[in-house]
């Protein structure tokens, strides 16, 4: 039980921390392709360990 509020927390701060990133990346108003599909393929994974962390 303990390990699963772990690993949680962890993508919570992972995440966060990528949104802090990715804001600031838009606020320089860099949309290099690269870093666009960068972000999409960031977004995806991380949808896919929520998903996996609730079993969907």
């Amino acid at each position: 039980m303990m390990r699963i509020v772990a690993i949680q927390m962890l993508v919570i701060i992972f995440y966060a921390e990528f949104k802090r990133e990715s804001f600031n990346r838009a606020s320089m108003l860099d949309d290099h392709p690269a870093h666009i599909a960068e972000n999409q393929s960031m977004i995806m994974h991380t949808n896919q360990l929520f998903g996996a962390l609730h079993g969907h």
